[in-house]
């Protein structure tokens, strides 16, 4: 776990946004400016070896997809003191669907239009060949203004990369397409 102040690369870590079974993601402000901030996804020491192609495979899906809906990639690193692998992307304000539907019902008319957004996204990334294969309300996050973006593409499956899967598919059970349910490891968080 990093602290408040500690460094990977440029960016300097404020605070711890959340967690997941490879890693946690941190808000960060570039070490020239604080005015620059950042979501930096860590990957946990722990799976490393692991865990290195899925980070590998999110750094090539983000790096393909330009879409207002999907979160940007701004920069992979590797910290070598920690040994640890980190991706920092554009930090989205905002709440995730999941914090919103916990709040109440939505309206149909903003249901409508936020799916309608998320369902964009989603064909932009299937057209690159890129699968998301995760979608649940915690990896949408609501902007602001109301547009959702998808975030979280760690366990994305993309068509073109030339490395075959390992056989050890994660997934959240309850959100994972019917045809990686048949042989996977599924990851119990939702």
């Amino acid at each position: 776990m990093l602290n408040p102040g500690d460094r990977l690369g440029d960016w300097v870590v404020e605070a711890r946004l959340g967690s997941g079974a490879m890693g946690s993601v941190y808000r960060c402000h570039h070490m020239v400016t604080q005015l620059t901030k950042a979501a930096v996804k860590v990957l946990d020491a722990s799976v490393v070896g692991e865990g290195s192609p899925w980070f590998l495979r999110e750094v090539g899906a983000l790096e393909r997809l330009r879409h207002p809906g999907i979160v940007h990639i701004r920069n992979p690193g590797v910290d070598e003191k920690r040994g640890l692998f980190y991706l920092a992307m554009d930090l989205e304000e905002g709440e995730t669907l999941k914090d919103l539907l916990s709040i109440g019902a939505m309206p149909v008319y903003r249901v409508c239009r936020l799916f309608g957004a998320v369902a964009e996204a989603l064909a932009f990334a299937h057209s690159n060949r890129i699968y998301h294969r995760d979608i649940k309300p915690s990896n949408i996050m609501v902007r602001p203004d109301g547009s959702p973006v998808l975030v979280d593409f760690g366990i994305a499956t993309d068509l073109d990369a030339t490395a075959e899967s390992d056989g050890n598919e994660v997934g959240t059970p309850s959100y994972m397409p019917p045809e990686d349910r048949k042989s996977t490891r599924l990851n119990s968080s939702h």
